[in-house]
């Protein structure tokens, strides 16, 4: 089976859950409902749908942008990727996320007291102790 060329540029922009191909699948009727594993399934063999790698990159880019685990945890279940895939990797970053807290809290502190301050990271995803640890420093 060939991979349909939308499907292909739709990759490209960036990387997709394998949730998301499936849901692109169904919405543009590219193939019918029964091809769909088997385009899936293609895509993983060739190693453009890799639900871990996803993750991976969507955790890093989102630490990145200094958001907390909360936050990607909601991200990622709506992206279709499984909490027993997501758990895992957000737990051995706890560090990472102290680190942006903290960065975060640094980039918005002006103007803001304790309590607002730390409205302001429990929203953007932190975890209360997370907070806790980045307004100590």
């Amino acid at each position: 089976m060939n991979i349909p060329e939308p499907v292909m540029k739709f990759l490209n922009y960036r990387d997709r859950s394998t949730e998301e191909v499936r849901r692109y699948l169904r919405r543009k009727n590219i193939v019918s409902e029964a091809e769909i594993p088997a385009v899936i399934k293609k895509l993983e063999d060739l190693g453009f749908a890799n639900d871990i790698r996803f993750t991976e990159n969507r955790i890093r880019y989102r630490i990145g942008n200094l958001y907390g685990p909360f936050y990607i945890q909601r991200e990622l279940a709506g992206l279709g990727i499984s909490a027993e895939t997501f758990r895992p990797l957000l737990a051995e970053l706890e560090p990472e996320f102290v680190d942006a807290a903290r960065q975060y809290a640094a980039k918005i502190k002006g103007g803001l007291d304790g309590p607002r301050l730390e409205k302001r990271l429990l929203g953007r995803g932190f975890s209360t102790n997370q907070v806790k640890l980045a307004l100590k420093a």
